[in-house]
């Protein structure tokens, strides 16, 4: 099959060559206005290229008999056919002029050229002998054509070739295509094997075209060929268009429109990428990213519309750069199929041979028109190697469902002919399955009243554990003894909670303190709720057999006693097992207060302003390095408010995807509580946190807990 396009790409290429290469067999080059042919023989000659440097004369259009005068009186310079876009640019219309010297006289021939931009006549000798639409100096009396129409003229020995030329239309100015003599024979050759291409080009086209059809009748719902078939009737419009250029030569009456020829043509092939990516994207969607299928179609769309509604000479101007976009399609069409011949997807490999052969002929045509290599328009027999590639593929995806069709219709066939047989045998395998599945059933069920057993058991142990820990608690009362206004808002996050806080009344030399603290200790739950009794119960061991004289103190012997506790196993050395915890004592005579924290702070509020007093960093439990406490002493006042809170509030995950509640929220909320009472503080902050969880896990345990001097 390779071998089979390899050999059309190579044939379509001499095709395209063929008619051409005439006009580019080597020549002497035109120098300062003169070409000098007269060593070829007459019987030798079919065609020479008049290439080289020509005279010109900028913005003026010269009178074939006064050229002479024109050369000794008027400005002009030398330039290069084909001409560049740098050196006519800013030149909408001028002069070229050309003395051709030749080896004898009456011999019969023809100027060509493949196309003037956008209206030219050519003398040779102040005779007419072709024109393409009527060259003016202004664009309202500027007739454009598409066409050159040439005659044929008798040779002399010294010619002079005038072409007037006129552009107000296309990017292009001046003769940016070869400008080649031929004989009346040659002409008629190349015009005619270059419609026979074309022509077999075309034919080749509606083929596909029609077996496309065919193919999305078949396949009704699958667009592959609709799009393809689509993108190859835009090809072939492309194409004819193209080849109208050629049919001066054959059929000198014939005059398209040359604003309706240049619109049908820049439509038809805009739209061919259009629907080629559409067809590429339904070919391969899995590789072929959605974003470049708008962007392709997209700009397609675009540039549709500015050569509908915009002046010709704007909608040129799109179309280069259009040329430069159509690179990029082909460039990432090549790394499409790379990625999928990567990926071992199906016919990736033929896609890439049929895109990277287009590829080429964009390059080609780029460097072309930028007049860096010598060469043709190759575009039309790359998007037609393409388009070979695309059908075989579709033909072969066709192919293999068929072939996925035929095997089901025997399969089918098969199971007809032994449907007696076959449901015997399912019906046995049902048989079997039923008391499998029953036997499974039954199990089930038994496994499930276990599991309903071993539930209830656990809950009604969680339910005392509970129980047990709410016990433990101290009510939230007790601080509304001492303090004018407080709140606790205590929400575990299962039946039991890791989270604890703990209020002890005591003196220290008949001088009455109050101690209370919100601790977090590792993890939740069951293994949570058993730290937070294990980290309550050293509390009161503490404040009852030990003599404490800081809020620093305390958090020293919390820490010894509880790595005593925990970490007496050698196993245990290494445990993560701890808490983190804010405590502060307050002299009830002096309203002098000690804070000292690990790992969590406290905010107070006075008059407005907040403050924060960080904890110290190390836990309660195994530690890099056991750090002292720090212990910071407060005198409070009047009004001051006074927080501490545990880290299951701030750490809360939004319904609604905004992420974590987060502490500075929590912090500025507290702070906009300054005439709220402490009852209405606790329900704000409750509203607040069921909102931003909504539906969502609670994921830790949550503990605030708020007090008013």
């Amino acid at each position: 099959m390779r071998i089979q396009l390899t050999t059309i790409f190579s044939f379509f290429i001499f095709l395209v060559f063929t008619p051409d290469s005439f006009a580019l067999r080597k020549s002497n080059l035109a120098e300062k206005g003169v070409l000098d042919l007269s060593e070829i023989n007459r019987a030798d000659f079919k065609s020479a290229s008049l290439n080289g440097q020509w005279i010109f004369f900028p913005d003026t259009l010269i009178p074939p008999d006064g050229i002479n005068n024109a050369l000794k009186n008027l400005p002009y310079k030398y330039i290069n056919v084909p001409s560049n876009r740098k050196e006519t640019e800013n030149t909408l219309y001028g002069t070229y002029f050309l003395l051709l010297k030749l080896n004898e006289k009456t011999q019969k021939l023809t100027i060509q050229s493949l196309t003037i931009y956008s209206a030219a006549s050519i003398f040779v000798n102040q005779k007419l002998v072709g024109n393409i639409g009527k060259p003016s100096q202004s664009i309202e009396t500027t007739e454009p054509g598409l066409i050159l129409h040439s005659n044929y003229f008798y040779s002399q020995k010294r010619n002079q070739i005038v072409i007037h030329y006129s552009n107000f239309y296309r990017e292009k100015h001046g003769l940016a295509n070869n400008v080649t003599l031929v004989t009346p024979k040659q002409r008629v050759k190349q015009a005619a094997v270059t419609i026979i291409k074309f022509g077999i080009i075309i034919g080749t086209i509606l083929f596909i075209i029609f077996s496309q059809i065919n193919y999305f009748i078949i396949q009704r719902g699958n667009y592959t060929s609709f799009y393809f078939g689509i993108a190859s009737i835009m090809i072939a419009t492309y194409i004819i268009f193209m080849s109208i250029y050629h049919l001066g030569a054959l059929f000198p009456d014939f005059t398209p429109n040359f604003f309706i020829s240049l619109k049908v043509w820049r439509i038809s092939y805009y739209m061919t990428l259009c629907f080629f990516a559409l067809f590429i994207h339904s070919l391969f969607p899995s590789i072929y990213h959605k974003f470049f299928l708008y962007l392709f179609v997209g700009v397609s769309i675009i540039s549709l519309i500015i050569v509908i509604s915009a002046p010709l000479n704007i909608s040129s101007i799109n179309l280069n750069y259009f040329m430069l976009f159509t690179l990029f399609f082909g460039i990432h069409g090549v790394i499409t199929s790379i990625i999928g011949k990567i990926r071992g997807i199906e016919d990736s490999g033929l896609f890439l041979l049929g895109f990277g052969f287009f590829l080429a002929t964009v390059i080609n045509d780029i460097l072309h028109n930028l007049l860096i290599i010598k060469s043709v328009n190759l575009l039309d027999v790359g998007i037609f190697g393409m388009m070979l590639t695309q059908a075989q593929i579709i033909n072969l995806k066709l192919s293999r469902s068929l072939n996925k069709s035929e095997k089901l219709s025997s399969h089918l066939q098969y199971v007809n002919a032994n449907l007696e047989g076959l449901v015997h045998k399912r019906t046995e395998e049902i048989e079997e399955q039923k008391s499998e599945i029953e036997a499974q059933r039954d199990f089930a069920i038994s496994q499930n009243k276990l599991i309903s057993k071993q539930k209830k058991t656990i809950t009604d142990s969680i339910n005392y554990a509970l129980e047990i820990q709410k016990a433990v608690l101290p009510d939230e009362d007790v601080l509304r003894q001492y303090f004018d206004d407080s709140f606790i808002l205590f929400k575990p996050k299962d039946y039991v909670s890791g989270d604890f806080y703990w209020i002890r009344h005591f003196h220290i030399d008949g001088t009455p303190y109050l101690l209370f603290c919100a601790a977090d200790c590792t993890g939740h739950g069951v293994p949570g709720a058993l730290l937070s009794m294990l980290g309550m119960s050293l509390l009161g061991e503490i404040m009852g057999h030990n003599e404490v004289h800081t809020a620093a103190d305390v958090l020293e012997l919390l820490r010894t006693k509880f790595k005593q506790t925990i970490c007496t196993d050698h196993r245990r050395e290494n445990s993560s097992d701890g808490m983190h915890i804010s405590l502060c004592l307050i002299n009830k005579t002096t309203n002098e207060m000690q804070y000292s924290g690990a790992f969590q702070a406290l905010y107070y509020i006075r008059k407005n302003e907040l403050r924060k007093i960080k904890g110290t960093y190390s836990i309660i439990g195994n530690y890099m390095q056991d750090i002292p406490f720090e212990n910071h002493v407060i005198q409070l006042k009047k009004g001051d408010r006074l927080y501490l809170f545990t880290d299951g509030f701030a750490d809360q995950m939004s319904e609604t995807g905004q992420g974590r509640f987060m502490q500075k929220r929590l912090v500025n909320l507290l702070w906009s509580f300054e005439n709220e009472t402490f009852e209405n503080q606790r329900n704000t902050l409750n509203h607040e946190f069921e909102t931003w969880k909504g539906d969502f896990e609670q994921i830790d345990d949550v503990l605030v807990m708020g007090i008013k001097v």
